[in-house]
């Protein structure tokens, strides 16, 4: 990690969000590996790369809906997609979230954070979300 990359996770221990210094997509996906496998002093990784996610608006965040939804974490992955405002990959999401059949997270993630899926994606995504888990839930 470099002394930027570094001091971008320890401003972001502290903050919601700063002026971020420009780094490219293969840094971005660094400090999110590197957050995920070495920030669990004193906090909640989680968060720190939600925070992140909100500092660099634009990024690909492909990485961090598979930790979110691997995880099977349904309030950061409504977390994500409420702070980022339709910022995400959402055909990626939704095939992420419909792949993990799992229907308690698929029903938490579409509830949790004031509907932020129902409100947030397009419907077409919400749609086929919505229709899997009607389909699947008994």
């Amino acid at each position: 990690m470099t002394d930027i990359e570094l001091n971008i996770i320890e401003i972001l221990k502290h903050s919601l969000g700063f002026d971020v210094p420009e780094i490219k997509q293969e840094q971005f996906d660094k400090i999110v590996s590197y957050i995920m496998e070495n920030e669990t002093e004193g906090g909640n990784p989680k968060e720190l790369v939600w925070r992140l996610c909100g500092c660099y608006i634009g990024k690909n965040f492909n990485k961090v809906i598979d930790i979110f939804v691997d995880s099977k974490d349904a309030y950061y992955t409504s977390e994500l997609v409420s702070y980022v405002d339709g910022q995400l990959d959402q055909e990626y999401l939704t095939k992420k979230i419909i792949a993990t059949k799992d229907i308690k997270f698929i029903d938490e993630a579409m509830s949790m954070c004031n509907n932020a899926m129902a409100n947030i994606l397009e419907e077409k995504y919400f749609k086929e979300i919505r229709d899997y888990y009607r389909n699947n839930k008994n």
